[in-house]
């Protein structure tokens, strides 16, 4: 009998060993099908990002470092100078801004993201009110509630929710209609001085292992 019951007792050993096996193998075949589903859609946004801005060179770099402490603050790519990169050139990622070149060597470049409580990105912006553009400069952006402030604007004119926001195009980076967002609300500032409207980022995600650099 007890040799038996060690016998039903190792061939269910053998069979849960297996059992896990194959479930650990199943596992890492959908995290790589979802890591291919996911590296395709960033593909094909940068594809539509190169036909939107047929007049520039569109660079594809791969995000080579972010540390989990500094993960919304900055993050590394592999591309420097040699591929043409400056200080200043806009990084875009699902479907929208997400940050911009900070420093440049050879190789790679640091990237300060949207989402920065380090460095602060004032890039010029343009609000669509359906019947003119509204032009203004990126202030900040709000962890708690996920909304890019956009202030200094040059007009008074009512900004209805949902108002697109993209780069105007003006200052030191001549590049304009990459999309920022769409606005969500704005109101007076603190101080009753000046109107700040309250963006939602087109970005889907912030979570991404390539971008492209405009």
């Amino acid at each position: 009998q007890a040799e038996v019951d060690f016998s039903n007792l190792f061939y269910a050993y053998e069979e849960n060993k297996d059992l896990k096996q194959r479930l650990y193998a199943m596992d890492e075949e959908v995290n790589q099908v979802e890591s291919l589903k996911k590296e395709n859609e960033e593909l094909r946004q940068q594809l539509g990002l190169q036909s939107q801005f047929k007049d520039r060179k569109v660079i594809q770099a791969a995000v080579i470092d972010r540390l989990p402490a500094t993960w919304a603050n900055r993050l590394l790519i592999d591309k420097g100078s040699k591929e043409g990169l400056v200080e200043n050139m806009y990084v875009v990622a699902h479907g929208g801004l997400v940050g911009q070149v900070l420093e440049v060597s050879e190789d790679t470049s640091v990237v300060a993201l949207l989402t920065s409580k380090q460095e602060s990105l004032p890039i010029p912006v343009k609000i669509n009110t359906g019947s003119k553009d509204i032009f203004g400069i990126i202030k900040s952006y709000d962890p708690v509630q996920e909304l890019v402030t956009v202030s200094q604007l040059n007009a008074g004119d009512e900004i209805p929710k949902g108002a697109r926001v993209m780069t105007s195009g003006l200052g030191n980076m001549p590049v304009k209609d990459i999309p920022l967002g769409q606005v969500e609300s704005s109101k007076q500032n603190s101080h009753n001085l000046e109107r700040e409207v309250y963006v939602k980022l087109s970005a889907t995600s912030l979570d991404f292992s390539t971008v492209s650099v405009v």
